[in-house]
């Protein structure tokens, strides 16, 4: 009986059969035709494969040859030949065809291997059927057929196997390609910046102060051959991937040339891609000298320059979306330190990105341009990953120099001292530029005559020598000599050299020299104080270097109350020293001074009463013609907006609306009236002679003054308002509240002012969003005041109920800890409060706005003490879980945690050069430490009880402290061993502080009492009874003449 499989197969052959093989005489007929043509085919691919290095190949493919020729014999199976024919066709195109041309890689040989082995097989089984008799081959024709079948079933694997693994590997190949691609569509991604990204750039308050601006069209680059040793240095330094000197510091003396090589090294620099931001200040132009806009326009160029940087920087914009514009050191962290810290790709760059600051001093006020300069040093020594560095030039001012004194700064920057470069080296660059610029001169007055060159050798060695060390005096003699409107150059350099002596034992003397013949050539030698081209001369050239921003001839034509014509004529000789426009009715070309020397020699050392100008004169002038100016236009709803009750941002073209009633010489009166008062405290004592003007210009001024306070005040909040200003308002009333008070102290705009201040104070965020939030959101709720009363009349709503009756004494509260506040501290700069609370955080706050810049979390416990360093750039905290933490008040990050003491810490203090800390404790004991290194340089011990107050003395040799043993130690800072211990108090001891003159000290106790001690002696002065409670916190003025508690 036949088992089920063996009835299984006997079906499936004669399925077979049935499907595929056609009558006899039919395969008999094609049979003979179909082998022949395989045979020939698959010969020639058999001999195609002599010298392919693929061993075995070409036996086996002859082993399948040899199948066809036996199955030949037997053309009646013409059917099964077809199948074979098929799968031989397969295996010359997908085999032989292609092993031809290919490269043999491993994981093909292992393919073309196992299929050789197959080939074999099949070649193995077929010389075992042609052993067979023929008889019995055509009696066994079905089944040979059966045969036939199950080689080609095996020839039909084995090509399957190939082709298989073939696609495999494709599939590996494309799956490779695919995490490629993947990849490279992850790093393009990156690249691609979504439209909310590209409209961060929009909201970035930028201002165009490249180094290529189009206000530095004229800047020219150092010239070839010259400046070569210092560009060698400076471009060493750029390529010098190990130095920690991050700044490079290049200041020298006014004209010696800073500002070209700083346009020569951003130039180069960009040329290689790798200028990351450049910002060249400018004192003539408001937001070119404007410290609140650097940042801001670093962001930006940095933003153009990589979209990274984009991206990271449209991120922390999210996170704060007024980062723009609060304050410098919020500026400094969202918009350039913390993009920055993001970016790994700058760190991996082996060039680093430079950005180019040319001409800080230039930055005002000096103390904001010092604090930038502060946040630009905390934010290098800060930041690790980054590969950047900044190249900076400026005078050697004060307030910048300091920056560079500290310990922590100086190990950062590459200072170098341009005017101490020897006079030979510098003459020889003047001598290159001078001939350079006196060869187009001679060209283009045809004075190129090979037998009578100009200038003459003596003429040309003279010139130089002049020039002496100052790149500035070159370039303003050539200038000169090649004004058309100045006459033929050659008898203008004979008297440019003839020039008046004016005293050679200042550095400017030979500068001072060539401005005098400037300005003489340009009054036709006048020496009249009176003549009227000399009065011209310093209204029209005292108004444009007074004024805060330059301005068009029209509008400062306007703002002057004079015609553009009369300042044409006032300049048009100046071309060497003055950019004039070529087209004077144009509303965009603006007048300024070629170089800041230029106004210095006119109003510091100019002798000649023609030319001198006196700034306070000046100032004076133009803040009473802001004031005019504003007293003629000003009144409610000036603007003509048909409602006059909508918020800003619901006036579609708002800007182009108040741009077409508030001309240029409105705004500029609008931001600057204020400013002009302020800067009469800057400007040097008064010119002698010039007594009466002033005094009758103080008249003036407090005219118009009063006229403003009394009838435009609130229409010029609402103006600023329109114009997006009002946080120039603040400033502007205090500036001139103060000068006010200076000249009339019981003048009634005084308080008018005051209140005005106060308005905007108490009202800013609801009063910045529309014109009439001004009077209906501002004026409506104030308390009965005098600003109050003067305007209550514009109000178109009263207040019935709830109105004070005067303004609070608070001017903000600040809301943001969970917990009672330990401790609160002003920043030494003014700009920032710093708070620490039982809620475990630190605050830092905006100290004009109240607004919170930054929220400080690190301690595990309450903080008990918060301290600012005395360049405002580090706070640090000590709190109950025993530790002290470093903060940056710039980026608001942990610097360092201090551990050291086995209790809570209860008192902290920077020394006054913010290079140490000392801090008291619960544990009986003080520290003092490193506030660079965070290191514990010592530990002091000899109070019995808890030290709840510690303090430096202010020269630095000195900490006392307070302890509740009911004594106050002092220590020396330096070794740390205890001085002398002071006893006077008879309960805790809760605060200790120095006089500022570091000679005396005073102490506040649970007692009730306070105690005044000799630093030196240890002797108490004088014990002062008076409060009722125990004194908490005492402090000295600092003449130390005075003491609160």
């Amino acid at each position: 009986m036949s088992s089920p499989s063996s009835s299984i197969k006997a079906k499936e052959k004669q399925r077979w059969r049935d499907t595929w093989l056609p009558s006899r005489s039919k395969a008999k007929e094609v049979g003979g035709e179909v082998s022949g043509a395989l045979i020939t085919t698959l010969t020639i691919a058999k001999e195609s494969l002599d010298g392919v290095p693929v061993p075995g190949l070409k036996a086996a493919v002859g082993g399948v040859l040899e199948i066809i020729k036996t199955i030949k014999k037997s053309e009646s199976n013409a059917e099964e030949i077809e199948q074979l024919r098929l799968h031989v066709e397969n295996l010359i195109n997908l085999v032989i065809n292609p092993v031809k041309d290919a490269k043999i890689t491993d994981s093909l040989q292992v393919r073309i291997d196992k299929l050789t082995a197959d080939l074999e097989h099949i070649k193995s089984d077929n010389e075992k059927m042609s052993k067979k008799g023929r008889m019995r081959q055509i009696l066994a024709v079905y089944d040979h057929a059966d045969t036939i079948v199950g080689l080609d079933r095996m020839l039909s694997r084995a090509l399957l196997t190939f082709t298989a693994g073939g696609i495999i590997q494709v599939e590996k190949r494309i799956e490779g390609l695919y995490d490629v691609a993947a990849g490279t569509r992850n790093v393009i991604e990156e690249f691609v910046l979504t439209q909310a990204e590209q409209d961060i750039l929009k909201t970035l308050p930028h201002v165009n102060a490249r180094y290529d601006c189009l206000a530095r069209t004229d800047a020219s680059a150092c010239l070839e051959n010259t400046r070569i040793a210092l560009l060698q240095e400076i471009f060493k330094w750029i390529h010098n991937s190990e130095t920690k000197q991050k700044i490079f510091w290049l200041h020298g003396l006014a004209g010696t040339g800073k500002s070209t090589v700083a346009q020569t090294v951003a130039k180069d620099l960009d040329s290689q891609g790798h200028l990351g931001a450049s910002f060249f200040f400018s004192r003539d132009e408001a937001d070119r000298r404007d410290p609140s806009r650097v940042l801001p326009t670093i962001a930006y160029q940095l933003a153009l320059s990589s979209p990274l940087f984009l991206k990271e920087l449209a991120k922390c914009i999210d996170e704060r979306r007024d980062a723009a514009t609060s304050a410098l050191s919020t500026q400094m962290e969202f918009l350039v330190a913390k993009p920055l810290r993001q970016l790994n790709s700058l760190s991996s760059s082996s060039f680093p990105f430079v950005i180019v600051l040319d001409a800080l001093d230039e930055c005002a006020p000096p103390n904001h341009a010092e604090m930038l300069l502060k946040l630009i040093t905390n934010f290098v020594l800060s930041v690790s990953n980054v590969n950047l560095k900044l190249f900076i030039t400026g005078r050697p001012e004060d307030h910048l120099i300091s920056v560079f004194k500290n310990p922590s700064a100086r190990m950062i920057a590459h200072p170098f001292v341009l005017h101490d470069i020897e006079e030979s080296i510098v003459q020889n660059d003047i001598e290159i530029f001078l001939r350079y610029e006196l060869t187009k001169v001679a060209d283009r007055f045809e004075l190129s005559d090979p037998s009578n060159p100009w200038p003459s050798n003596d003429e040309f060695k003279r010139l130089v020598r002049q020039c002496g060390a100052l790149f500035i005096v070159a370039s303003t003699a050539v200038k000169f000599l090649a004004d058309p409107y100045m006459g033929e150059p050659k008898g203008q350099l004979h008297a440019l050299m003839m020039g008046e002596e004016v005293g050679a034992t200042h550095p400017y003397h030979e500068l001072d020299k060539v401005y005098h013949h400037v300005l003489s050539s340009a009054v036709n030698g006048s020496k009249d104080p009176k003549d009227p081209k000399c009065i011209r001369f310093r209204e029209v050239v005292g108004a444009i270097i007074s004024v805060l921003s330059p301005l068009p001839t029209t509008t400062l034509g306007k703002l002057i109350s004079q015609d553009f014509r009369y300042i044409k004529a006032a300049v048009n000789h100046l071309r060497s020293v003055i950019i004039v426009p070529s087209d004077f009715s144009s509303n965009s070309e603006q007048l300024r001074v070629f170089h800041l020397s230029f106004p210095n020699y006119l109003t510091e050392r100019c002798s000649d009463p023609c030319f001198a100008i006196n700034p306070a004169i000046h100032h004076l002038q133009l803040a009473v013609h802001c004031l005019n100016t504003l007293n003629s236009f000003l009144c409610k709803n000036v603007c003509k907006l048909p409602n006059p009750f909508a918020l800003n941002n619901e006036v579609p073209d708002l800007e182009e609306q108040v741009n077409k009633v508030v001309l240029a010489h409105h705004q500029y009166a609008c931001n600057n009236w204020a400013f002009h008062l302020e800067a009469l405290s800057h400007t040097p004592i008064p010119h002698l002679g010039d007594g009466d003007i002033l005094a009758q210009l103080k008249e003036d001024a407090v005219m118009t003054l009063t006229t403003f306070c009394e009838g435009k005040l609130i229409a010029w909040l609402e103006v600023l308002v329109l114009l997006g200003c009002l946080d120039k308002s603040i400033p502007a009333l205090k500036a001139a509240g103060k000068w006010l008070k200076g000249n009339k102290p019981s003048h009634s705009s005084i308080q008018l002012l005051d209140d005005a201040k106060r308005l905007v104070q108490r009202f800013y965020n609801i009063m910045k969003l529309g014109g009439s939030q001004v009077y209906h959101s501002g004026l409506a709720f104030a308390p009965d005041c005098a600003l109050y009363e003067q305007y209550k009349s514009q109000l178109n709503v009263r207040v019935l109920r709830g109105r004070a009756d005067a303004w609070d004494p608070c001017l903000s509260i600040l809301r943001e800890h969970n917990d009672p506040v330990q401790s609160v501290a002003f920043s030494h700069d003014s700009t920032m409060i710093v708070s620490g609370s039982d809620d475990n955080t630190v605050c830092i706050w905006d100290a004009v706005t109240g607004s919170l810049i930054k929220k400080l979390e690190g301690h595990n416990g309450y903080v008990q003490s918060v301290a600012f360093s005395h360049d405002s750039t580090m706070i640090v905290s000590g709190s109950s879980d025993k530790t002290l933490c470093i903060w940056d008040a710039v980026t608001g990050s942990l610097i360092r945690k201090l551990e050291g003491h086995n209790d809570y810490v209860q008192s902290v203090a920077f020394s006054h050069d913010s290079t140490m800390i000392v801090s008291g404790s619960d544990d009986n004991t003080v520290c003092i430490w490193d506030a660079v290194t965070g290191s514990l340089i010592r530990k002091l011990e000899g109070s019995n009880g808890t030290v709840r107050s510690v303090a430096f003395s202010h020269d630095i040799t000195m900490i006392v402290s307070g302890s509740s043993d009911k004594t106050v130690c002092i220590w020396d800072a330096v070794t740390g061993s205890l001085i002398r211990k002071l006893e006077g108090h008879n309960d805790f001891v809760r605060s200790v502080a120095f006089s500022h003159d570091s000679t005396m000290i005073v102490s506040g106790s649970s007692d009730k009492t306070v105690c005044i001690w000799d630093a030196v002696t240890g002797s108490l002065i004088r014990k002062l009874e008076g409060h009722n409670g125990a004194v908490w916190s005492m402090a000295f003025s600092h003449d130390s003449t005075m003491l609160v508690s």
